[in-house]
């Protein structure tokens, strides 16, 4: 399987923090506890409710799901955008040079996190980024 793993700053381990002794708010940048929202495109919103479930299964259970919608946005949120969500979809990511099972797991800025594919079915870019940065197994 090929994916695209693309790092910012800061770096993606550095702002998922998550604890394994108790629950905890999950995203924290700097110290600072954000709330988390998982944007999905109405395609993916299946898979996006598989990463509510298994993140609120590790913290205090505080992640929510939407379905993309332009506007809705609360700036303080951290958002995890999977699949093509319009805001994906404005960052002009060459999905077309991916492996047909590709996938960018990109951590865009201190807001926002994209998890998407070339295809619909992110399912493997999900178990990925649940296992590479949240110590699923």
């Amino acid at each position: 399987m090929v994916i695209a793993v693309v790092r910012n700053e800061p770096s993606l381990e550095d702002v998922v923090q998550l604890s394994k002794r108790r629950k905890t708010d999950i995203i924290s940048v700097s110290g600072e506890v954000m709330h988390t929202v998982v944007i999905a495109e109405p395609s993916e919103f299946t898979t996006a409710r598989k990463l509510v479930e298994y993140l609120n299964n590790v913290t205090s259970g505080n992640v929510r799901v939407v379905v993309d919608s332009e506007g809705m946005y609360v700036p303080e949120e951290f958002r995890i955008h999977v699949g093509k969500t319009s805001y994906v979809k404005n960052l002009n990511l060459d999905f077309e040079s991916l492996h047909p099972f590709g996938y960018y797991i990109k951590l865009v800025d201190k807001h926002n996190l994209v998890i998407a594919g070339k295809r619909s079915h992110n399912n493997y870019a999900i178990y990925d980024f649940l296992k590479k940065f949240c110590g699923y197994r």
